[in-house]
């Protein structure tokens, strides 16, 4: 992972501030694992992983019923289930 991080650092970056290697294929070239990457972003999450299932399973057992999914009806779920208010473009 470190030589991974190496190279991109060494790549440089394009003119509009993006890495000139894209860090998918980066970490796919260094057989870097999804769980690495995804340990890196934990803290960043909403919802934890059991969570994250009951909301999948409410949306596709909605969806079955023919009720159309809206951003803001999945935000106000996401918003009980988290217990507070979040932000309109987290979904």
């Amino acid at each position: 992972m470190e030589h991974a991080l190496a190279v991109l650092v060494v790549s440089g970056i394009k003119p509009d501030g993006k890495p000139n290697f894209s860090i998918r294929n980066i970490t796919k070239q260094f057989n870097v694992p999804c769980s690495t990457r995804k340990e890196g972003h934990a803290h960043e999450l909403l919802l934890t992983a059991a969570q994250e299932e009951v909301l999948t399973e409410w949306i596709k057992v909605m969806g079955r019923r023919g009720i159309p999914m809206t951003a803001t009806l999945i935000t106000d779920t996401v918003a009980d289930i988290v217990g507070h208010t979040i932000g309109e473009s987290w979904v």
